[in-house]
């Protein structure tokens, strides 16, 4: 795939080459001076492939600039939550699962499921949200798109899009350098410079380290949990070919290491009298030695980060990528560009107790790899038709290859807890005697290719009104091998080799209209498709094998209006829409126990409302209040799996969809003024709410996995001193202590402690928890 993008990038040069006669170039679009927005940052995004004031795009987004996203204390894209209406992310007990939802869909990230919600960095798909977790090294913007973006972001943005922009190389020699310490032990340190080579060409640096000690201890063995430690290079270069061409090329290098294990609790609520007694007896089969490795994890509490679990793991996150965009400015105001992309990811990751076991039962070595492909060639008009049509059009081709590796081993305790509790004496002597280092392995490789062509486009029917239509063809060509060997008969896992291949096609659509009865006032409706790509299920299960482990596309049809307004000569901006979302062959992952399984899970219906008030009643003081209303349910889904302790089937058609919390509420109060003639202050405090949620990953709605509704405080005060451009801050995240599950998950090997409940139905489940509450003091210098 190397070959492939200097290719791409070849052919980018012969392109310029061919292109650098052209006589105009264009200028990015601004938005129009004057007193009514005197008291607004004007925000230009690309979310219809071209510069606009986000005030003037019919879509619902929420766009953050470098500056915001510092006062806001967004350290990592999963920190966008706390700003962002309707977004949420969630990571379980392994980095590589996690999970992006827009108006509460999403999928989980370790399996070969394609995501709900497309990302982008600088225009080129990131096809795994695991290997974003890295930090935000040097970005300077962040779009967030609600709702399908079928039409011009393509396949996998079917609940929306997050675009991402690291900073350009600037024009002149500068830069800025920051050092922040904090709770944890926190240390974090970066650099960025421009360095201007001549007028025509420029090139930038920037440089990140960012180190943290665990944020929870374990009793079990005295160490910090959840630790890590990240560093970041990236390096850009522009180059202006000439007046009409224009080349932009970065590169970046990023590492994550640390144990990899977020911090799992036992959900306090779940665990009967009858399950704990069970647990106990499976730790103690002879009824006669206590505890034959260990006592049970802690049970009487959910919120705390402190465990007892066998806890060594050890993760090394790599990955690397290269993006080159041409932009060749054609006579006439049309616009060419060609965009392409590289990407390598790899991620290995050790687990002494996949369980959360106070002994290590089953290892696990897992390992993540995705090198991916694309180039993108967009042609954008200028007005045309007299000025009533403008349009994007384009092609789009990506390929990937994506693995995951899982080896699995068996310490000597598994076969005397699990194995001589439910089975035969004769398979506890198969498990004694079997091999343990390792028991099985399972393998799956995945080829995808995927070309799409698109076009957008705009038309005035008035001054005031215009309609857009947008169309999209994609098809996809996957192949797949899913490799599948045991070593140990008492091992979970069957041998399987099973060869996959599917290919599918689809449309993609849009069609709305905007109405602007005054300058700053805007309604609109539209009604959009996307769709997910189909695929495989990659895991090591028994409930799904061979051919069955395919499962189809799910599909996206969204109905919106909204009104975006900017009254009172600047000092409200106001943004609300409301819509309704159907998917069809919603794609989940549900979790028996012992292993997961992907399936197509019924239809889903959400009706929904979205809000976003900034109000500046003086110079010195914003007050901003955003919001999102879900009411999600399922429009059919009759055969959703059973309550763990009652197996079978049951029809949750009616019932609310998972991971949708019915009120998400996000806001900012930032109050700045001038201290003396050098130094100025600033102070910002950001509250996000979120109501309960079924964070179930079991796909059976069991009312232990609701998470209650929590309350986020955070804090920042800035004190910069202008003429030598120093900054100092105080900044404080989680201020009230809030501790959260950001997913609920059934207790591995349940069934093999007892901890089923046949009168319920329900069973013992796992947490795992956000971050607690941590400050930190920072100097910046720019020069």
């Amino acid at each position: 795939m190397k070959r492939k993008f200097w290719s791409s990038v070849a052919m980018g040069g012969v392109l310029g080459a061919v292109a650098s006669g052209s006589a105009f170039g264009q200028t990015p679009a601004s938005p129009a001076d004057g007193e009514e927005r005197a008291r607004r940052d004007v925000v230009v995004v690309t979310a219809q492939k071209r510069e606009e004031d986000v005030q003037d795009v019919p879509i619902s987004i929420s766009a953050f600039s470098a500056e915001t996203l510092e006062e806001a204390g967004v350290k990592d894209i999963r920190d966008l939550k706390f700003i962002t209406p309707g977004l949420s992310f969630a990571t379980a007990p392994q980095t590589t699962n996690t999970r992006v939802s827009i108006r509460g869909i999403g999928t989980s990230g370790n399996t070969a499921i394609e995501p709900s919600v497309g990302v982008f960095v600088d225009g080129v798909y990131v096809p795994r949200v695991g290997s974003l977790l890295a930090g935000l090294n040097d970005v300077g913007a962040v779009e967030v798109l609600r709702g399908p973006q079928g039409t011009l972001f393509g396949r996998n943005a079917s609940m929306g899009a997050i675009n991402i922009r690291t900073v350009d190389p600037g024009k002149t020699f500068g830069g800025q350098a920051g050092v922040l310490m904090g709770s944890f032990g926190r240390v974090k340190g970066d650099l960025a410079v421009d360095v201007p080579l001549s007028d025509t060409f420029r090139t930038r640096l920037a440089v990140m380290m960012d180190t943290r000690d665990g944020y929870g201890t374990n009793v079990l063995t005295g160490k910090d949990i959840s630790y890590s430690e990240t560093q970041s290079v990236r390096l850009g270069a522009e180059w202006d070919i000439s007046s009409n061409l224009t080349w932009n090329v970065k590169g970046d290098f990023q590492r994550m290491t640390g144990d990899g294990i977020p911090i799992s609790t036992v959900v306090k609520e779940s665990v009967t009298p009858a399950a704990e007694a069970n647990w106990r007896r499976a730790l103690d089969p002879d009824g006669t030695t206590g505890p034959l490795i260990g006592d049970v994890p802690i049970l009487t509490n959910t919120y705390t980060l402190t465990v007892r679990q066998e806890s060594e793991g050890n993760l090394n996150d790599t990955q690397y990528g290269l993006s080159s965009e041409l932009t060749w400015d054609l006579g006439n105001d049309y616009t060419v560009k060609l965009i392409s992309g590289y990407r390598d990811w790899k991620n290995a990751q050790y687990q002494q107790s996949t369980g959360g076991f106070p002994l290590g039962l089953t290892p696990r070595d897992g390992r993540y790899a995705s090198e991916s492909f694309s180039n993108e060639l967009q042609i954008i008009s200028p007005d045309v038709l007299g000025g009533k049509l403008n349009y994007v059009a384009g092609l789009y081709q990506y390929e990937e290859d994506f693995s995951i590796g899982d080896t699995r081993f068996i310490d000597p305790p598994y076969c005397e807890v699990f194995v001589k509790n439910t089975r035969t004496a004769a398979q506890l002597a198969a498990c004694r005697a079997g091999a343990k280092a390792p028991s099985s392995y399972t393998d799956f490789d995945q080829n995808t290719k995927a070309l799409a062509a698109f076009w957008q486009g705009t038309y005035k029917i008035t001054d005031t009104w215009d309609v857009t239509a947008g169309v999209r063809y994609s098809k996809d060509e996957k192949s797949g091998l899913f490799d599948q060997k045991s070593f140990n008969t008492q091992d979970a896992a069957a041998t399987e080799n099973t060869v996959l291949d599917l290919s599918q096609d689809r449309s993609t659509y849009r069609l709305g209209t905007s109405y602007k009865p005054v300058d700053d006032v805007m309604f609109y409706a539209s009604w959009s498709t996307g769709f997910k790509s189909g695929g495989f299920d990659s895991g090591r299960n028994t409930a799904v094998v061979g051919q069955a482990r395919k499962f189809r596309p799910e599909t996206t049809e969204n109905l919106e209006a909204g009104v975006k307004s900017t009254l009172l000569q600047g000092l409200l901006v106001s943004n609300l829409a409301v819509f309704q979302t159907k998917v069809d062959n919603y794609q989940f992952r549900t979790f028996d126990g012992v292993s997961f399984a992907v399936r197509n899970n019924g239809s889903l219906e959400i009706n929904g409302a979205e809000w976003d008030l900034t109000a500046t009643p003086t110079e010195n003081l914003t007050v901003n209040l955003a919001g999102t209303f879900l009411d999600s349910k399922y429009a059919s889904f009759k055969g959703a799996p059973g309550l763990p302790g009652f197996g079978g089937t049951q029809d949750l058609t009616g019932a609310r969809v998972p991971f949708t919390s019915e009120l998400q509420l996000n806001g900012y109060v930032r109050y700045e003024r001038d201290l003396s003639e050098d130094w100025t202050m600033g102070i910002r405090t950001d509250v996000s709410y979120i109501s309960d949620a079924i964070l179930s990953s079991t796909g059976d709605n069991d009312p232990m996995v609701t998470e209650p509704e929590h309350t986020f405080v955070g804090a920042r005060l800035e004190f910069e001193h202008q003429p030598s451009e120093w900054v100092v801050a105080l900044a404080g995240q989680n201020l009230g202590n809030e501790l959260a599950c950001g997913v609920r998950f059934g207790q591995p090997n349940d069934l093999n402690f007892g901890l089923r409940n046949a009168t319920t139905g329900s069973t013992v489940y796992r947490c795992s928890l956000g971050a607690p509450r941590t400050i930190s003091l920072e100097a910046r210098k720019r020069f």
